[in-house]
């Protein structure tokens, strides 16, 4: 019995081995035998038509968001004008008092009845023991006629002040402005989410084929479907499958960003509530409330009579008269005195609410930066996405090799994703102009805001050069102004960084300066350059050399050039002076604050980001010191990091006596437009630049 089990298992191990053979004899024969292997074409050619199908369909359909700058659709996105709003209940309320109270002629009826329990009195020859009076009260001063005239007016100017006093958008508006805002943009929002859904759903479809045959990784697959999950549930009741054809064209992408005029928004807030009006209107309230003469109390009445004189008998007659009454004692307080008093209340509770309002619109004037900053950053990554996929279709079109339709809808991938990401971040900086604009006179961000355009970011050598140049005091000292206006005017010259070294005779000169680049276009910005203000002891000289400087009128801003690495110390304590570095920003920042000054410092290449992470909410404006090296390929590579960070602030200062001539650093400026993008400059300095000219 064993041995027929083991010729049987045997046989079966030979019949499968033979099986095997026969396969791959049969494989031989129908591959190699002819000379030529396995058929993958089909299915290689089909799924690279399928890939470029799909990159066609919606790398052809994107269409970038074109900012308007037409404001029309911003006001009524911000028309505040609802009828069911606190303000406007409340205004029809008081009108209604008014009409109300003007209507009353103090006319008043009334009716009395007198019984006498022993006997009567005798009225007119007649004894009664009981009577009965009818009749009407004309009460024409005291809380009569005339008294509710000037109540309506009275009440009129109360409204008037109130008005002025409170916030003219109340919370109602606000709410109501946030809701609709929210609703326009997550509709959107929700729109292209779908559409983004839509082409990862199709994309997933070839992926996994692309990994049944092997061409993608499993993780690439399954991340590509937690994205697909991820969309699926973010999208807000959208029940719709319809197939969009083009990605959906939104309200909100037409919607421009603003850029903050922050002085015209402070100055707003400040003067919302005007301290002449409140105690003009004041004072005509008063005018109607003091008066001596308002107490004297007169009521001429016309009255029927009809008496009981006896059990049996009455008669009745008409009687007419008047009743006079005036104070015996008067006020205490004159009425000068009480007027006084009422206006230092008001200048009181008036100089809190400014400051209160002051605060709260300076720290929303932080919050929208840091938002218009990852908005404008957003923007400019999109920018990108459009030159990566440009350039993929230019790999397409001349049949180069490293085209890869894979990587083609990775980028239209992450060109949606970030297109969805614009409109969420535009979306809150949109909600937050409607909290600012609370504390306006005009709900529309127009009123204080300008259209911004993200697209400088793009670095595009059309744009116009902006151009600053350094005066030192020693070189201002000896400069005659209308030449040196000539030559600011002829060279492009946008800024003047001007140090005045707390010299009042330079003081005068740069206030004529001033004068003479009016209309120009030409601003001047007052330099403060002493390395020693690095020290926290001598933040006392720093704000006083800050106020000296801000003495003068007309300046466009403050520019520190203050250089710690420059200090023997740098060295051993790097890391403090960096710290102290911040410190300086922030303190000049805050004696800036509600001026309407920019801000911009010097400095050079190589400092720690983190800490210039920390400068960055506080200055309009940084001057790279790309000194030493005039290459335009070595000042890109070492400024790529400060511009990822400061973006559209930067600009990028030029030592003179880095070159042989102004034609040098000309090309080298117009190499830094055309590859690095840049297109704001700074020459340093006046004094050198004269010397090179004149070789």
């Amino acid at each position: 019995m064993m041995r027929l089990s083991m010729l049987v298992l045997y046989f079966s191990l030979w019949f499968m081995r033979s099986r095997f053979l026969l396969i791959i004899l049969a494989f031989l024969y129908t591959g190699y035998v002819h000379g030529q292997p396995p058929d993958t074409s089909r299915t290689t050619g089909r799924l690279e038509s399928r890939l470029l199908s799909l990159t066609d369909r919606y790398g052809s359909v994107l269409n970038r968001p074109m900012l308007a700058a037409d404001l029309a659709e911003v006001g009524a996105l911000f028309n505040a004008t609802y009828t069911d709003s606190l303000a406007a209940a409340q205004e029809r309320f008081s009108n209604a008092n008014q009409a109300f109270i003007s209507a009353d002629k103090g006319l008043r009826g009334v009716a009395s009845y007198t019984d006498n329990f022993n006997g009567g009195l005798e009225e007119l020859g007649f004894i009664y023991k009981r009577g009965f009076n009818l009749g009407v009260d004309w009460n024409a001063l005291s809380s009569g006629f005339l008294e509710y005239k000037y109540a309506a007016r009275q009440l009129r100017f109360q409204d008037q002040l109130n008005r002025l006093i409170s916030q003219e958008s109340d919370a109602t508006v606000l709410q109501l402005t946030t809701q609709r805002i929210q609703s326009i943009f997550d509709e959107d929002i929700n729109n292209k989410r779908r559409f983004l859904l839509q082409f990862v759903k199709e994309h997933e479809s070839v992926a996994r084929e692309l990994f049944l045959n092997r061409y993608i990784l499993w993780e690439e697959l399954l991340k590509l479907r937690n994205s697909g999950h991820q969309l699926e549930m973010s999208i807000m009741g959208s029940s719709s499958s319809e197939k969009m054809s083009r990605k959906p064209r939104c309200f909100t992408d037409s919607l421009p960003f603003f850029q903050l005029r922050e002085h015209e928004y402070l100055r707003q807030v400040q003067t919302r509530v005007e301290i002449d009006s409140l105690l003009k209107l004041n004072g005509q309230i008063g005018r109607y409330k003091l008066p001596y003469w308002r107490e004297v109390n007169l009521k001429p009445y016309v009255r029927y009579n009809l008496i009981y004189y006896d059990a049996s008998r009455a008669r009745d007659f008409v009687s007419a008269g008047f009743m006079l009454s005036a104070p015996l004692i008067s006020r205490k307080k004159t009425r000068h005195e009480l007027q006084q008093t009422s206006d230092v209340e008001l200048r009181t509770r008036v100089a809190t609410m400014k400051k209160d309002n002051y605060w709260q619109a300076n720290q929303l004037i932080a919050l929208y930066r840091a938002k218009l900053s990852d908005c404008t950053a957003t923007f400019h990554q999109g920018l990108v996405l459009e030159e990566q996929l440009r350039q993929e279709q230019i790999k397409r079109t001349s049949s180069d090799p490293d085209y890869s339709p894979l990587n083609t809808l990775s980028l239209i991938k992450l060109w949606l994703e970030n297109d969805i990401q614009l409109t969420l971040q535009k979306k809150d900086l949109y909600l937050l102009l409607a909290r600012m604009s609370v504390l306006t006179r005009d709900l529309s961000p127009a009123a204080y805001g300008v259209v911004y355009v993200p697209e400088v970011l793009k670095f595009s050598p059309s744009l116009k050069r902006d151009k600053s140049l350094y005066i030192w005091s020693h070189s201002f000292s000896s400069l005659e102004l209308p030449q040196l206006a000539k030559e600011l005017t002829n060279g492009g010259y946008n800024r003047v960084l001007l140090a005045l070294d707390q010299n009042d005779t330079l003081k005068l000169k740069a206030l004529d300066l001033i004068g003479l680049l009016q209309g120009k276009d030409i601003g001047v910005h007052l330099m403060m350059a002493n390395n020693g203000w690095i020290d926290p002891k001598k933040r006392d000289q720093l704000m006083n050399d800050l106020q000296y400087n801000l003495s003068v009128p007309g300046i466009a801003g403050i520019h520190l050039d203050v250089e710690p690495h420059t200090l023997p110390v740098w060295d051993e304590r790097r890391q403090e002076l960096y710290r102290n570095y911040v410190s300086m920003v922030e303190a000049v920042f805050g004696g800036l604050s509600g001026k309407g000054l920019a801000l911009s410092v010097s400095i050079p290449v190589s400092y720690d980001m983190q800490y210039l992470q920390r400068i960055n909410r506080f200055v309009d404006r940084v001057y790279l010191m790309a000194y030493e090296h005039p290459d335009a390929a070595y000042i890109i590579r070492k400024a790529s990091e400060e511009v990822a960070l400061f973006r559209s602030k930067v600009t990028i200062a030029l030592s003179v006596t880095d070159y042989q001539s102004v034609t040098a650093m000309d090309n080298l400026i117009e190499e830094l437009e055309k590859l690095g993008g840049f297109s704001s400059f700074a020459v340093h300095d006046y004094r050198r630049l004269q010397e090179l000219k004149s070789k």
